[in-house]
């Protein structure tokens, strides 16, 4: 399936029918600079960016953060936020877009102007592996957890690993094998580095999950 034009006025038109090239052209030609893609993605935290800052700079002045990740379509979805995406035309020049929902397997992109659907394999044809999304980081310090850490950190991570997975946390008070397994099993879904210890990218990983705030691609998380 192509790519589906509409435009910001013709949302409620299902996705499906065939694109106008042409159209669709003009679009991707609109896209080349990644701040036009970011602009569209403050514009869903009701935000803007600020003149002469960067985006990741002005999401700071504005109480969020920005997170890079290289990934696929998987990872995207599973994530659930709505993201800036690194493409690649069919010249192989680069243009950018802002992943603003998901249904089933089309996402919902605005490239300059236009908002148009785009199915899996379009995106799969297009999509760089890099992509960047705005949150709301927590203000608290995020100290590595690993078997030396305290009963109170490790129930936080047995607690996080439960919601993340939809499954009842256990109370633990060490940490045992059932945890470090869990913990390996996330590491490993996420491509991180399956060490058994709970470090940044870890850390910053798991509380995207556990965040309530912000925009999401779909309203019940269903895509995790």
């Amino acid at each position: 399936m192509e790519p589906t034009n509409h435009s910001s006025a013709e949302l409620s038109q299902a996705p499906g029918a065939t694109p106008n090239q042409r159209l669709l052209n003009e679009a991707i030609n609109q896209s080349r600079n990644i701040d036009t893609a970011f602009a569209g993605l403050f514009g869903l935290w009701g935000k803007v960016p600020y003149k002469g800052l960067t985006a990741c700079q002005s999401a700071v002045e504005q109480g969020l953060a920005c997170y890079q990740q290289q990934g696929n379509w998987m990872s995207l979805t599973r994530l659930n936020y709505p993201a800036v995406v690194y493409l690649v035309d069919d010249n192989q020049q680069d243009f950018y877009g802002a992943v603003i929902a998901i249904d089933g397997d089309q996402l919902l992109m605005q490239l300059g102007e236009q908002q148009l659907w785009v199915d899996k394999a379009w995106f799969n044809q297009h999509f760089s592996g890099t992509f960047e999304i705005l949150w709301q980081a927590p203000n608290l310090p995020m100290m590595d957890i690993s078997q030396k850490s305290s009963p109170g950190q490790l129930q936080w991570l047995e607690n996080a690993l439960a919601q993340v997975n939809n499954r009842n946390a256990r109370r633990v008070n060490q940490f045992d094998v059932q945890l470090e397994n869990d913990l390996k099993a996330f590491q490993s879904q996420h491509g991180l580095k399956a060490d058994g210890i709970a470090g940044n990218q870890t850390l910053v990983r798991l509380n995207l999950y556990l965040s309530q705030q912000g925009p999401r691609l779909t309203d019940n998380g269903a895509s995790r």
